[in-house]
Parts: structure tokens; C-alpha cells; sequence
């Protein structure tokens, strides 16, 4: 369902809206209103977390001179702002998380769709992004 209303994966039957905008007639304005975090998610281990989330800044095409801005606010907002020069490799799989629900957040989407974002990750990693999704 999930992958459905990320536009990931088309419908067997019925019909699936985002904000009233159905996912199989304008899947590129659902994109626009929608930050998805899947359960098990691609890093590149020899990016750096702002080149990570610069890259994917340029993917959603949002604008340069924009762009070092919405990186640093993610950033803040998952408590990586001291971690964006490290290599993605070098982080934890609580921070990579972390990293995926900054990448989901790029955006800032009306709509946040979070493919089990605790899945895999210790207790206090769970609870710490549970209080992080509370907390937006």
C-alpha cells in the first residue's frame, strides 16, 4: 500500500489519493506533496551526509541557492547537523536512519510516508526516532 501511494507501484485494482490527487492519473504531483522513507533504503557509503542529501536536493530540483539551506535544516531537524561532513559508511544504522528521514523530508512534504523507519535498530535508536517523528 505503501509503495502505492508513493507511486512506486501500480494499483491491482481501485484507486489510491494523496491529498486528493490520484496516484495513478498524476503521480508527479503526488511526488510533489510526498516524502517516502522505505524500510530498507540505498545509502552510498563514500558519499558525506550533505552530498548525500545535496544530490537528492538537486533530483527534487530544488534551487542551488536553496539548497545548502534545506540540507542544514534537515539536517537540525534528525540530529545530524554535526555529523553532514562524515562518510555515510563511517555512521551507525540508527544514524542512517536518520539520514533517510532527512532525505524523506527534503522536500518538505505535506504527506510523509515511513516504511517502518525503526525497523532493525535498538531500543534506544527506536525510541529516539519515534520521539523524532512526535516531535514533528
Amino acid at each position: 500500500t505503501i509503495r502505492i501511494l508513493a507511486t512506486l507501484l501500480a494499483p491491482t485494482s481501485g484507486k489510491a489519493y494523496i491529498n486528493g490527487i490520484d496516484v495513478m492519473k498524476d503521480p508527479y504531483e503526488v511526488k510533489k506533496v510526498v516524502g517516502y522513507m522505505p524500510d530498507s533504503f540505498g545509502v552510498y557509503d563514500g558519499m558525506r551526509l550533505r552530498e548525500y542529501l545535496d544530490f537528492f536536493g538537486a533530483c527534487y530540483k530544488i534551487p542551488t541557492a536553496q539548497r545548502e539551506k534545506t540540507v542544514n535544516d534537515v539536517l537540525e531537524l534528525v540530529g545530524l547537523s554535526e555529523k553532514k561532513g562524515s562518510l555515510i559508511g563511517a555512521l551507525s544504522r540508527g544514524m542512517q536512519q536518520r539520514l533517510a528521514l532527512a532525505q524523506a523530508l527534503m522536500r518538505q512534504p505535506k504527506v510523509l510516508l515511513l516504511d517502518e523507519p525503526t525497523a532493525h535498530l535498538d531500543i534506544n535508536y527506536q525510541l529516539s526516532i519515534m520521539e523524532l517523528i512526535r516531535k514533528m
